[in-house]
């Protein structure tokens, strides 16, 4: 049987008050107590913090098999199993910023841990601790080394964009300025930096900013400095960026910041 991706299994977003309770808390508390059994696996917490911590993974794996056909996986340790019969490991966290750690946790199990044979395929989904909205961040297959995303929608194809080197703002954003950009895309900084190209940042079709190449800001005393000062986080000081002529800003909502207010281009460029 070929299985055949459809729209709506690529772009999963949910709350977990859509989910059957009943089922999601006997599921979250049957996996809390075969924690809590283990002193080594509870480390000092208690089963009530332990079954908090299932119903934030066990959301999405109920989520799965409600709403797109998966299986729960029998094995010990086996979260999902998807509609090709093939074992999916899920992980959620609570910050993109966090993705890759859970991800590289994820890759050391997988090369170290052979005993607990891995699933080749790895979900990672993002969920809000206040309003329990959940969506999926991407899909991983095992490469032989790595955990590879399947759908890097954090970088625009350099082949459509020639001229830039494009990261989309994070779908759940919570800064009010662009600052933290590689905060989110820790990854992304080095093949920007040796891309040679400017940066460019969008938000869907429009442009949020564009920033002069990595050579230029490097080249400033005052932004390389402060650049310099934050690593190993990247950290883009927009304002004074700004002031010297090396970024351009076409969005409103990040145009205030501690230093002062970004001049907004007039001219929205669309990405």
């Amino acid at each position: 049987m070929v299985w055949v991706e459809k729209k709506e299994d690529l772009i999963m977003e949910f709350n977990r008050h859509e989910l059957d309770q009943v089922l999601l808390c006997d599921r979250a508390l049957e996996e809390a107590k075969g924690i809590f059994e283990h002193p080594s696996r509870a480390r000092g917490r208690s089963l009530d913090q332990i079954f908090n911590y299932c119903v934030q993974g066990q959301s999405a794996e109920l989520y799965l098999m409600q709403y797109h056909g998966y299986t729960s996986d029998p094995h010990k340790y086996g979260d999902v199993i998807n509609p090709v019969d093939e074992p999916v490991e899920i992980k959620t966290t609570d910050d993109e910023a966090g993705v890759d750690h859970v991800v590289n946790k994820c890759n050391q199990i997988k090369l170290k841990e052979l005993w607990r044979n891995y699933p080749e395929h790895l979900y990672v989904f993002i969920y809000n601790r206040e309003t329990f909205d959940y969506y999926l961040y991407n899909k991983y297959k095992w490469n032989g080394a790595e955990y590879a995303p399947l759908n890097p929608h954090n970088i625009v194809d350099i082949i459509e964009d020639p001229e830039y080197f494009v990261l989309n703002l994070p779908k759940k954003y919570d800064s009010d300025s662009i600052a933290k950009i590689f905060m989110y895309y820790k990854n992304q900084e080095k093949p920007w930096v040796t891309s040679f190209k400017p940066l460019k940042i969008v938000d869907k079709d429009k442009t949020v900013a564009i920033i002069n190449h990595y050579e230029d800001l490097m080249n400033d005393h005052t932004v390389s400095n402060i650049m310099r000062s934050y690593r190993p986080n990247l950290w883009l000081p927009t304002y004074a960026i700004w002031k010297r002529g090396l970024m351009k800003l076409y969005d409103e909502r990040f145009a205030k910041c501690n230093n002062g207010t970004i001049k907004v281009e007039k001219e929205l460029t669309y990405a």
